[in-house]
């Protein structure tokens, strides 16, 4: 089984936000809304070509991501290569996406907390560009915690749809394949 987590931040306060980008494809790769709470998470297993997945959003807000995500791969007995993490990156470009295996935090504090807690970086990433027009006017939390402007909405379905063929790919074919197919400088 794979464990696919996006991360955000719990609350409708939130709900639409650039930082709850790996909740919205956690949503669009889901069955159904039934999602069921534990692990401080909310969670569903699916299946895609036959491979098992555990969907995970976890409800610990972003800084605190790991605890969860330590919580479910304990519980699981998940080798970490089993392990994607799907996060908001305000250094790629809107509709642009990349997988990534054994790297640093970035400075994003979700990320640099699953390292904590899982005492490693060794798992994939799956990086979703939100870096607008407006990214270098604000600062880094008030702009992630922003809206998508609006010519990002007219495109946010497309950008979605996209990350889910790319998880698909990932599932079905492999790291390899995915980051070969969808880690471009290409728009959605």
């Amino acid at each position: 089984m794979k464990i696919i987590v996006g991360l955000g931040n719990p609350g409708s306060k939130y709900l639409f936000t650039r930082h709850n980008l790996g909740f919205m494809i956690i949503d669009a790769l889901s069955e159904s809304s039934a999602f069921q709470t534990k692990y401080k998470s909310q969670i569903q297993k699916i299946e895609i070509q036959n491979k098992p997945l555990l969907l995970v959003k976890p409800q610990t807000f972003m800084n605190l991501s790991g605890q969860a995500v330590r919580e479910i791969i304990s519980f699981y007995k998940i080798a970490l290569e089993d392990l994607l993490v799907i996060h908001d990156d305000k250094d790629l470009a809107f509709g642009t996406m990349k997988f990534q295996k054994s790297r640093g935090h970035g400075g994003h504090n979700g990320i640099k907390n699953i390292h904590q807690e899982l005492k490693s970086q060794d798992y994939i990433r799956l990086k979703m560009g939100v870096a607008g027009e407006k990214n270098f006017e604000q600062d880094t939390s008030d702009f992630v915690l922003s809206a998508f402007s609006e010519k990002e909405r007219e495109n946010l379905t497309d950008f979605l749809n996209k990350a889910v063929r790319a998880i698909e790919c990932f599932v079905v074919e492999g790291f390899n394949q995915a980051s070969s197919q969808f880690n471009s400088k290409e728009l959605i």
